[in-house]
């Protein structure tokens, strides 16, 4: 009974949202995995986008399903796996119809399926590998949306490959000796960014400021106010908004807790019954 009131509660809640308008901003990670192919991180992103309220995600095995979703993120890719032969192509014409693509370390061109750049007009990489545990990261161009509400960090990877700015880029943080670290540009009616770190790699939470980084650079890919996926909705208050959007992603977990404890009870009970059926055979 608890269970089923929970799930009516957030149903209502939902419809609440859908009647002011109110709706997540649709993005994907690219999951390589899923397509026979090989990349990391990408569990890491998804776990931490989750974490924004305001974000709707999912994972995309396909770049034929791009146009499905209003920016992209390809976190590290090392092979693309079962993708068509014009893979490249399908991305840059995703983005010049005005997708938004989110590229992060490896996937900025620096080696594997990913190389040579998919977006050089924008930003690329050399193979070098910079290791640098702890490396300072400031802003470059403070008044870049990207950069609104993030404060200078410490990478959280230890290695990161070394961009190269597009004359389309612009770079937007810089590692203290001048490396770039976060690039991004326009490209045709479409955005990308390249981030050469792996945000979220050691901490899911969406607003420490190098994770933030990668939540409002899908904001700005996306063409969405930062922080107000909806653009905002009549009627509703900006607070009001956040404040029940966490509400329904709360008990959207406490529901995923619930439907976890469910099945183990299930198992447990279908190995009860196995076992009590084999010793009355025996």
């Amino acid at each position: 009974m608890k269970r089923l009131f929970v799930m009516m509660t957030v149903a209502a809640l939902c419809c609440v949202c859908c009647s002011a308008g109110i709706e997540g901003l649709k993005v994907g990670v690219f999951n390589p995995l899923l397509a026979n192919g090989a990349g990391n991180s990408c569990e890491k992103i998804y776990a931490m986008l989750r974490e924004d309220v305001e974000l709707d995600v999912e994972y995309v095995s396909s770049v034929e399903k791009l146009s499905d979703y209003k920016a992209v993120i390809f976190s590290c890719v090392k092979s693309v796996g079962k993708q068509p032969d014009n893979w490249k192509e399908i991305l840059r014409d995703y983005v010049k119809t005005g997708g938004g693509i989110i590229l992060l370390h490896d996937s900025c061109g620096r080696m594997h399926s990913m190389s040579p750049p998919v977006f050089p007009e924008v930003a690329g990489s050399t193979v070098k590998l910079i290791s640098n545990a702890g490396a300072a990261v400031v802003k470059k161009d403070a008044s870049h949306p990207i950069m609104a509400g993030v404060k200078d960090f410490k990478l959280q990877l230890d290695q990161y490959p070394e961009l190269v700015k597009g004359s389309q880029g612009k770079v937007l943080m810089e590692t203290e000796k001048g490396v770039p670290v976060v690039l991004a540009g326009a490209f045709g009616k479409g955005c990308v960014v390249a981030i050469g770190s792996i945000p979220g790699w050691s901490d899911k939470d969406p607003d420490t400021p190098e994770n933030k980084v990668l939540i409002n650079s899908l904001y700005w890919a996306a063409k969405s106010d930062s922080g107000t996926a909806s653009g905002g909705a009549s009627g509703v208050g900006a607070g009001e908004l956040r404040a029940l959007k966490k509400e329904i992603l709360s008990m959207r977990r406490r529901i995923e807790a619930l439907e976890k404890q469910v099945e183990n009870g299930q198992r447990n009970l279908r190995n009860m019954i196995r076992f009590s059926n084999s010793v009355r055979g025996n």
